[in-house]
């Protein structure tokens, strides 16, 4: 990768209910501008973006005509799109990709399949003609949802591997060295049961945590999770020490790629990154609507992403360059939805 100031591509996508647009950012300070590359790609249930290889990756929840939720993918080589491989899928449903670079190099695509079980195959006969919640709830008690992967080898996904064999995947995150999962032995939607797991690429469990109420993992680095729990609060979870420490309201935390931990006050707009115990930047962003807000690093500095509603109806995504002296604004977006789910990823040219 370049130092700052040479080019480089940055794609950003915004998820809009049904309607999603993904743009093409070009990050030089010198000279930024905007790309919409489609406006009309359903993202469903879920999507991931990463750079590999100087390409961006896309994988993302679709619908078959079936209306089988699937999963599909495109590559962005500079604003050039092409179909993305795929695993060999074996399931009667697939969603919720990620896509994560792995501590040997390699690129992993984990994600939530339905296997063709008996129990699977009746609940999928039987639930179209269920109308009451009571019925659908004794059905979907014994539905099984597993956690798979595959790795990339020279362009070709390989074969589809369980990491899971039981119960229902929720959610999950990964740090290219472990894979944490919050695990239900069966499935209630209430979220009583949950079990935080850090698993290795293959599927041996390391550690297992019972914390009842994790609806989600928003970020994972060397067993540190931070995990959102189904009443709206926070907590970092220690999986070494089986802690659990609670996230102000005010704050959003994270890790970044390379282990950096960021803090973002939604009150007084300063992101805050961290390296160990020493600050690497305090920086006040420019704008009174962001809510949202986490760093790239790229060269010396950091791309920012940062995002908020404007009025209920209207949104703001930005990003921005921090050059280790100055805050750049790259680009400004205007969005007709105040509900964004941004990605991005930074493919260097």
């Amino acid at each position: 990768m370049r130092v700052a100031g040479s080019w480089l591509l940055f794609t950003v996508l915004t998820m809009m209910f049904a309607l999603t647009t993904a743009l093409i950012v070009n990050a030089s300070p010198a000279n930024s501008w905007v790309t919409i590359i489609t406006n009309n790609t359903s993202f469903g249930y879920g999507y991931s973006i990463i750079s590999y290889n100087g390409l961006a990756y896309i994988y993302y929840t679709g619908q078959a005509p079936s209306g089988v939720s699937i999963i599909k993918g495109v590559v962005f080589n500079g604003t050039a799109e092409m179909k993305a491989p795929l695993p060999a899928f074996n399931d009667l449903g697939e969603a919720s990709p990620l896509v994560v670079v792995l501590n040997n190099g390699s690129l992993m695509m984990i994600w939530a399949g339905v296997p063709a079980t008996r129990s699977n195959l009746a609940i999928a006969n039987k639930t179209a003609n269920a109308t009451l919640t009571s019925k659908l709830m004794t059905l979907l008690s014994n539905l099984t949802i597993l956690l798979q992967a595959s790795v990339l080898r020279n362009g070709t996904w390989g074969p589809v591997v369980n990491l899971t064999t039981s119960g229902d995947a929720m959610a999950y995150a990964s740090d290219g060295e472990y894979v944490y999962l919050v695990y239900e032995p069966k499935l209630t939607l209430t979220y009583n049961n949950t079990i935080l797991e850090e698993l290795t690429p293959s599927g041996r469990v390391v550690k297992a945590l019972s914390i009842p109420g994790i609806i989600g993992i928003t970020s994972a680095w060397n067993g540190l999770v931070v995990v959102h729990f189904l009443n709206g609060t926070q907590a970092l979870v220690n999986m070494n020490n089986g802690s659990a420490t609670q996230i102000p309201l005010t704050l959003m935390m994270g890790f970044t790629g390379n282990g950096l931990t960021y803090y973002f006050n939604t009150n007084s707009k300063i992101l805050t990154i961290i390296n160990g115990s020493r600050v690497v930047a305090n920086l006040k962003l420019p704008s009174p609507w962001y809510n949202h807000a986490y760093p790239l690093q790229w060269g010396s500095g950091f791309i920012i992403i940062a995002w908020g509603p404007v009025f209920p109806t209207a949104g703001l995504l930005s990003a921005l360059y921090w050059n280790s002296v100055s805050l750049i604004t790259l680009a400004n977006y205007t969005l007709k939805t105040s509900f964004i789910v941004p990605g991005a990823a930074i493919a260097g040219h």
